[in-house]
C-alpha cells in the first residue's frame, strides 16, 4: 500500500509526530506480519489508518540502510529464541501479532460495573449481534456454549480481523491472545457456522495425536543436516537443485541466496530484485537457470553463480506469486494476483500465452512431471485449480470441490496418479488424476494453513504448514495411518519445501532454510 492511502486519513496524534516518521514505523511493524498471503498491498486502508492510530510516540527509526536483521514473528529478539506467540508452544493457528511493539497502545477491554468483560459476538454474514457479559477467567469452552445458548445455534468457529488476517480462537490460548489483542476497547468475537474442512480438521485431532504417539513416530524420517541462516527478512521461497548439490533461498529483505549443501556456504547473493521482495523462486530441471518473482510483479531469469539475468519479464500487473519451469525447461509459468496466468519461452522472455479462467488471484502452479506431458494446474484463491494444455492455453478440467479457501501449493506425483493440493482451510488433498476426483484429505497440521508440498516417491509426499511443522505421508498406508515421519522444522511458519534425491530444503517466517536428509526408505 502507497503512504497516499494513509495520508488520506490523519491521525488523531499526527500533530506529535512527522507523517514520514509515522509511515516509517508502520512500515516496520507490517515487517512483523506473519500472513505471507497478502504482505503490504493486499492490507485494508482501514487497517493503515488503525496502525498509524496506534501510534503514541514514534521511536527513533533504523537508518534506512541498516543492516540490523528484522525480528521475525513468534520471536522475543533478532537471536532466534521463541517468543510467547510463536507456533512452537501454544497459541492460535495463525502466529498473532504480539501488541508489544514500542509505542503501540494496547487498550484493555471494556468492563461492566462489577469488573466483567463484554464480548460482542458477530455471525457472519448476518446482522446479528450480540453481547455477552463474561468474566475474565473464563474458558474458551465456557464461553463458547454460552454464544450458542444465546444465538440459540450450534457448531461455531471464531475468528478475529487484524487487517486482512483472520486469526482463529479454538482453545483456551487462541482465547488469551484474542482478548489480549483487542485494540479498540472492547472485545469482538466473528462466529462463522462450521465449513466441512474446520469439522474435519476438529474430528481429526484425536486421529493426529494417535498418530503422532505412534511408535513409527521414533524413526528419524527428517534429519537437519544444515541450517541457511544469511536472510535478514522471512524466507518465503526456496528450490533445489536436481542433484541436490545447491539450494536457492528468496527473502523478505530483497535477495535471493545461492547455498553448497554439503558445507551450508553461501555461494552467491543475487540482488537483482530492487526494493521488492521475492516471493518465488524455481531452479531449472538441467540446473543451469533460476527464476524469481517479486512483489511488483516482476520475473527474473538469471544464472546462478554468475547471477547474470538472462531475462527481465514484466507481464504482469499484480505480484507473482508463482513462477515454475517446464520440465524440458523450455518456457515458465508463472502465477499473478491480477489473476492470470502466463507462459513465458525461455529463447527471447517472450509472451506466448495468457491463461485466463480464474476469477480471483492465481496463487500456485505446477507442472506434470511424466516426461512428454502438456498438464499444468493452477490454484486460485477463487478455491479452484484448473487444469490446462501448458502448449495450447486450453482449460482441461476445473476442480471446484475441493477446498473452500486460498489454494497454495500444488504437487504433481513423477507417474502423474495423484496430485497434492494444499490450502489456506487445515487440509492437503490427495487427487486421483484417473478421474479427478478427491482420495483422500488430510489434516497433519491441525488447526493450521498448510502451505505447500513436495513428492518424494510416488507414493509418498511432504507437506509444510503454519505450525511450523514438517510431516511425512504415505498414502499406500491407511488413511488413519499415513503419516510416517514428522519434524518441527522451524520456529515459526514453514513456508516452502522442496525435495531432490533424498533431501530437502524447507524455509519459513523465522529467517531461515533448513537443509534436510531424508530416511533411505523414503
Amino acid at each position: 500500500m502507497e503512504a497516499k492511502d494513509a495520508a488520506s486519513s490523519p491521525s488523531p496524534r499526527a500533530g506529535q509526530v512527522k507523517d514520514d516518521d509515522i509511515n516509517d514505523y508502520v512500515d516496520m511493524l507490517l515487517q512483523n506480519d506473519t500472513d505471507p498471503d497478502r504482505p503490504f498491498d493486499r492490507k485494508s486502508k482501514l487497517h493503515w489508518t488503525n496502525l498509524r492510530r496506534t501510534v503514541v510516540h514514534c521511536p527513533k527509526m533504523p537508518a534506512k540502510d541498516s543492516a540490523s536483521p528484522v525480528r521475525s514473528p513468534g520471536r522475543s529478539d533478532a537471536s532466534g529464541s521463541p517468543g510467547p506467540m510463536s507456533p512452537n508452544g501454544a497459541g492460535s493457528p495463525y502466529v498473532g501479532r504480539s501488541g508489544n511493539f514500542a509505542g503501540r497502545e494496547v487498550a484493555t477491554p471494556r468492563l461492566t460495573s462489577d469488573g466483567r468483560v463484554k464480548l460482542f459476538v458477530n455471525v457472519e454474514n448476518e446482522p446479528m449481534q450480540k453481547v455477552l457479559v463474561i468474566s475474565e477467567e473464563m474458558s474458551f469452552e465456557t464461553v463458547d456454549k454460552k454464544i450458542q445458548e444465546k444465538l440459540k445455534r450450534t457448531s461455531f468457529t471464531y475468528h478475529y480481523k487484524d487487517g486482512d488476517t483472520e486469526v482463529f480462537v479454538h482453545n483456551d490460548t487462541s482465547f488469551r491472545e484474542f482478548k489480549e489483542q483487542q485494540s479498540t476497547g472492547k472485545l469482538k468475537l466473528l462466529a462463522r457456522p462450521a465449513s466441512q474442512a474446520a469439522v474435519a480438521a476438529i474430528a481429526a485431532q484425536a486421529e493426529l495425536e494417535q498418530q503422532i504417539a505412534s511408535p513409527r513416530m521414533n524413526r528419524a524420517v527428517f534429519t537437519r543436516r544444515h541450517r541457511f541462516t544469511g536472510h535478514t527478512g522471512q524466507v518465503y521461497c526456496c528450490s533445489i537443485s536436481s542433484t541436490g548439490a545447491f539450494a536457492v533461498t528468496g527473502a523478505r529483505d530483497y535477495t535471493a541466496m545461492m547455498w553448497d549443501t554439503s558445507t551450508c556456504r553461501c555461494k552467491f547473493i543475487f540482488r537483482g530484485h530492487i526494493n521488492h521482495y521475492i516471493l518465488c523462486i524455481d531452479i531449472a530441471k538441467n540446473d543451469k537457470l533460476v527464476v524469481s518473482g517479486d512483489a511488483d510483479g516482476v520475473i527474473l531469469v538469471w544464472e546462478p553463480l554468475a547471477g547474470k539475468i538472462q531475462h527481465t519479464i514484466k507481464g504482469h500487473s499484480g505480484r507473482v506469486y508463482d513462477a515454475r519451469f517446464s520440465p524440458d525447461s523450455s518456457v515458465i509459468v508463472s502465477a499473478s494476483l491480477d489473476k492470470v496466468s502466463k507462459v513465458f519461452s525461455m529463447k527471447d522472455g517472450s509472451c506466448l500465452r495468457t491463461l485466463s479462467g480464474h476469477t480471483e488471484g492465481v496463487i500456485s502452479v505446477g507442472f506434470s512431471q511424466k516426461p512428454g506431458s502438456i498438464l499444468l494446474a493452477t490454484g486460485s484463491d477463487d478455491t479452484t485449480i484448473r487444469l490446462w494444455n501448458w502448449q495450447t492455453g486450453n482449460v482441461i478440467d476445473t476442480l471446484k470441490n475441493g477446498h473452500e479457501n486460498t489454494v497454495w501449493g500444488i504437487a504433481f506425483s513423477s507417474d502423474d496418479a495423484i496430485m497434492v493440493s494444499t490450502a489456506l482451510s487445515y487440509e492437503a488433498l490427495v487427487w486421483d488424476m484417473s478421474n479427478r476426483t478427491v482420495m483422500r484429505r488430510l489434516h497433519g497440521h491441525g488447526l493450521n494453513a498448510v502451505q505447500r508440498a513436495c513428492f518424494v516417491s510416488p507414493k509418498m509426499f511432504i507437506t509444510c504448514g503454519r505450525d511450523g511443522m514438517l510431516v511425512m505421508w504415505d498414502i499406500e498406508r491407511p488413511a488413519n495411518d499415513d503419516i510416517v515421519g514428522r519434524a518441527q522444522g522451524h520456529d515459526s511458519i514453514v513456508y516452502c519445501i522442496v525435495a531432490a534425491n533424498n533431501m530437502a530444503v524447507s524455509s519459513s517466517a523465522d529467517g531461515t532454510a533448513n537443509f534436510w536428509e531424508l530416511s533411505p526408505e523414503c
